[in-house]
């Protein structure tokens, strides 16, 4: 998959610039009126929104994520 930090010929131009280092985010989203906080290690705060949105789908909304 795209979240794969696997170093094959294609993806090696992509990420030669933004090495694959998982970092560990504080990820929370409103999730039906209650804020639901929870530790994610990803490449990038964008990264980590995506997998809480894949896990909680349209129910999570206002998601942030804070580098820890």
């Amino acid at each position: 998959g795209e979240d794969n930090c696997s170093d094959n010929s294609q993806t090696r131009e992509h990420s030669r610039h933004r090495s694959c280092i998982m970092r560990k985010f504080k990820v929370s989203a409103l999730l039906e009126g209650y804020r639901v906080t929870e530790e994610i290690s990803g490449a990038s705060e964008h990264h980590v929104i995506r997998i809480m949105q894949a896990k909680y789908g349209d129910r999570a909304r206002n998601i942030y994520a804070m580098i820890i």
